[in-house]
C-alpha cells in the first residue's frame, strides 16, 4: 500500500453537454506523502490540526484539480504510512522543534494528526 494522506471526498459533475445521474459521487483521495526534506514535506504542518483539516475550503479547490472534478466536500481521513517513513518523519520534526508548538515528535503529531495514523508494512 503507498503511504498517503486519506481524504474521503464528495464531488458533483457538470457536464456541458447532456446530464448524468447521479450528478454527486463519494470516493478516497490519496494525497502523497512527501519525504522530509523535499518541498512538501510539512504538509501536515500547513493543513491539519488534531486530525482534522485546518480550512476545507481553502483545501477544496486542490483536490479539485488534482481530481479534475469540482470537489463539494473534503474530510481528513487518516495518513497511512510505513514505521521507516514514521522514523524519517519523527527524526525530521525532531530536527525542526522550532517550527512546532509541542517539545516532542511524538507531541507533535499528536497536535496535527490526532490518532489518525495507521501504520502499515512496506510491500
Amino acid at each position: 500500500m503507498d503511504s498517503g494522506y486519506i481524504f474521503r471526498v464528495e464531488f458533483r459533475l457538470s457536464p456541458a453537454i447532456g446530464s448524468v445521474e447521479p450528478h454527486r459521487f463519494k470516493t478516497v483521495y490519496r494525497h502523497p506523502l512527501v519525504a522530509p526534506p523535499k518541498d512538501g514535506w510539512l504538509f501536515f504542518r500547513d493543513w491539519l490540526w488534531h486530525g482534522e483539516l485546518t480550512d476545507r475550503a481553502q483545501f477544496r479547490p486542490i483536490v479539485s484539480d488534482a481530481l479534475g472534478v469540482t470537489v463539494t466536500n473534503v474530510q481528513f481521513s487518516e495518513v497511512v504510512i510505513s514505521q521507516p517513513e514514521l522514523e524519517c518523519l519523527d527524526v525530521a520534526i525532531e530536527n525542526n522543534l522550532n517550527q512546532f508548538g509541542p517539545d516532542t515528535s511524538t507531541a507533535v503529531r499528536h497536535a496535527h494528526l490526532g490518532s489518525s495514523i495507521r501504520v502499515v508494512d512496506k510491500a
